[in-house]
């Protein structure tokens, strides 16, 4: 790897094949741990089968825990940066699919897709406090940048809803397209991302482009067979998103709204994050990380990992 990457940073992937968390040391590009997860339900001990079904992660302000949210086993887990184990688990709702963590760090908020809802977390008692309706099948979700809001990917529902985060309620919703997974705000909180899956039809998915100031879809972008995740490059000018079904990753021009390069990568590629001038790809299907030079949109290195590799969060 070239000395730009050897910075300290580790990727943190989650397997949700196998119930564990990757630890890759960048500069290395080595798995230095891989961290396995235990549920509490007793009545998945018996089972071979993964059951915890770590989905999501997501770290704190202060980059000294990352948490796992567990779509299996309804969990979400605290684990220790510095020791690199689960610290503890608690409950996290109905089926959770992603978290977003309020600025003062009190609050999570988690997606659960079996209720429709948004169930609320205080972190300092591990409780859940409060559950908020969203959508039909609520999936992706983040913040505002000045923290007032928070958005929500709804897969049934083909939707966003918005909801205030001083009264925890619903304030409005905004119609995308077929199976809206992933969604992010780009760097200056004028615009809102996602990713429109199309999930179960046999043709390509496309990104929705939302204004904040008026919450109309002012664009649509197609791009490849099943987009689930998104990633702002690190000077927010481009959107690097993976397509699950076409085993490819599009780069849209935020300048020009439009496609400006696609890059083959391994197969059923989910997670996604950019670092130090490269990206970093999960291919759940081959079981690795893809490793991008953004220079040259060429792989130059696969690194392998846990079954089943789905989000990917990088620790400074």
């Amino acid at each position: 790897m070239p000395d730009s990457c050897k910075d300290g940073a580790l990727l943190f992937v989650s397997n949700i094949g196998e119930d564990t968390i990757s630890v890759v040391d960048i500069g290395t590009s080595m798995e230095i741990k891989r961290i396995r997860l235990h549920s509490k339900n007793k009545m998945l001990f018996r089972t071979k089968k993964p059951v915890m079904g770590p989905h999501s992660l997501r770290m704190d302000g202060s980059k000294s825990i990352i948490y796992s949210v567990n779509c299996y086993d309804d969990s979400i887990c605290e684990i220790d940066k510095k020791e690199l184990d689960v610290k503890e688990c608690y409950f996290a709702g109905s089926h959770p699919n992603d978290i977003a963590i309020n600025k003062d760090e009190c609050y999570a908020y988690i997606t659960n897709g079996d209720s429709d809802a948004v169930s609320i977390i205080e972190l300092s008692s591990k409780k859940i406090i409060g559950q908020t309706s969203a959508g039909s099948f609520p999936h992706g979700i983040c913040m505002s940048n000045d923290g007032e809001y928070i958005y929500i990917a709804n897969m049934d529902g083909n939707n966003i809803t918005i909801i205030d985060t001083w009264s925890n309620s619903k304030v409005s919703s905004i119609t995308v397209g077929s199976r809206p997974l992933d969604i992010i705000s780009s760097r200056n909180g004028k615009y809102l991302y996602v990713t429109c899956s199309n999930l179960g039809y046999d043709s390509k998915g496309s990104v929705a482009i939302i204004e904040t100031g008026s919450y109309k879809v002012m664009k649509n972008i197609e791009v490849g067979k099943i987009p689930v995740q998104i990633e702002l490059s690190e000077e927010g000018h481009s959107l690097y998103v993976t397509n699950l079904g076409s085993n490819d990753v599009y780069i849209i021009d935020l300048n020009r709204f439009k496609v400006k390069d696609r890059i083959k990568v391994g197969k059923m590629p989910r997670g996604i994050i950019s670092h130090g001038g490269y990206i970093y790809i999960t291919n759940s299907e081959d079981n690795n990380i893809s490793v991008i030079d953004i220079k040259s949109n060429e792989i130059i290195k696969n690194i392998d990992v846990g079954i089943e590799p789905t989000s990917i969060l990088i620790v400074q």
